[in-house]
């Protein structure tokens, strides 16, 4: 699977570079080390989550980051994500989570927080929101940085036996497109 995949690598090549971020001036490199270490601490946040009923993980966000990242942890937890096209309308945002059930969204945008919210009031049962960017957490939104400080509830090893229990006809994604 992914996970075990990403696992692997990570010790086969530790420190080499698997991420170039592009930012105002440089880019920030991610090494496959510090990569598997962000994708655990969200993942064994995750699943501290899940165990108030978040089994699915909405994801609403333009290609960044912080998006494979909560896309890898998932799979690492033993999750589905749900990724929900960052330009979908508010009808389609609402049909997706409606029929996806996820539990908790992950917002990579103002935006996309802000049709969340839109939409939440108006599920069956409201879903935890949480922001990647720091600045747009508060009021009931939590940060992800807070979801991975969340990792010391889950024990390692839980992770590992979830990764390990995984196969390959698992599902792991239910990806929603634009066409």
């Amino acid at each position: 699977t992914m996970a075990t995949l990403l696992r692997r690598r990570a010790e086969e090549y530790g420190a080499k570079v698997l991420f170039e971020i592009p930012t105002p001036g440089y880019a920030r490199s991610v090494t496959w080390r510090q990569t598997a270490a962000r994708v655990d601490a969200l993942a064994r946040g995750f699943i501290a989550m899940a165990a108030s009923g978040a089994p699915r993980i909405a994801i609403i966000s333009e290609n960044r980051f912080e998006m494979a990242l909560c896309d890898l942890a998932c799979q690492a937890a033993g999750l589905v994500s749900v990724i929900i096209p960052a330009q979908a309308t508010d009808n389609d945002v609402a049909f997706m989570l409606r029929q996806s059930g996820a539990g908790l969204a992950i917002a990579g945008s103002r935006e996309a927080l802000s049709s969340l919210r839109r939409m939440n009031d108006s599920l069956p049962e409201p879903m935890r929101l949480v922001a990647m960017d720091p600045g747009l957490s508060g009021g009931g939104v939590l940060a992800l940085d807070a979801i991975a400080a969340r990792a010391g509830e889950t024990p390692v090893a839980e992770l590992e036996r979830r990764r390990l229990a995984a196969r390959i006809d698992d599902l792991t994604t239910i990806m929603y497109t634009s066409g």
